[in-house]
Order: structure tokens, then sequence, then C-alpha cells
């Protein structure tokens, strides 16, 4: 639900293209700590390769922040095509959970969740 609004507040304030997003990809984070987990993600978009050309959205409160004692944060990646997503996470998704501060967090990786 979350991801569903913030998908519709970016498409309704920047028109670029992406209203029309072929491919998304959703990355969420785990930690003990809502600061850690935020800055996990914070140092991931500060790693994407240059002229990546997807639109990133967040890092982001998990609709359920807290859970178990341990905060949830999300990152959505939005692609025109899915061959242009793949290309850059082929890339990237290895040196995101290469980062120190990704030691300690559980990272996952999800292509076109469902409900997006």
């Amino acid at each position: 639900m979350v991801i569903c609004l913030l998908l519709a507040s970016y498409c309704k304030s920047v028109n670029d293209g992406f209203t029309t997003a072929q491919s998304c990809c959703l990355i969420r984070c785990e930690g003990k700590t809502l600061a850690a987990t935020t800055q996990a993600l914070k140092d991931a978009i500060a790693i994407l390769p240059n002229g990546h050309n997807l639109a990133v959205l967040g890092p982001i409160d998990a609709p359920m922040s807290k859970k178990n004692s341990r905060y949830h944060v999300q990152l959505l990646l939005l692609g025109k095509n899915r061959q242009q997503l793949h290309h850059v996470l082929n890339q990237w998704w290895q040196p995101v959970l290469a980062l120190p501060n990704a030691k300690y967090l559980k990272l996952t990786l999800d292509i076109d969740p469902v409900g997006w």
C-alpha cells in the first residue's frame, strides 16, 4: 500500500516517462536500529552506477516499520524496461551486500513485487 502511494505521488510530481514504468525492484532492509537500516539504503543509492537512468524512490519506512524489535525500511527502483533494470542490478547488488554497514542487516531484493 505504501509503495503504491509513493509511486502515485512520484508520478504526479514528475513527468519523466516513469509513469509507464515497465519493471520495478523493491529492496528491503531489516536491522536492530532505524538509523542503521536507513543509512544502509542511502549508502546503496550512493554506489549506483553512473548513468543508471532509474527512478529511485526512498528509502522509506516499511508499512510495519518495527516488527519483532527490528526496523524495516524499503527502497524502490523503477526502470523503463526489464533489461535496463537487470543490467543495473547485475552490477550493483553484490557491492551493496559487501557494504560495511550491511554486515549485520538483512537485505532482500524483490523484482516486480506483487501489488506495487
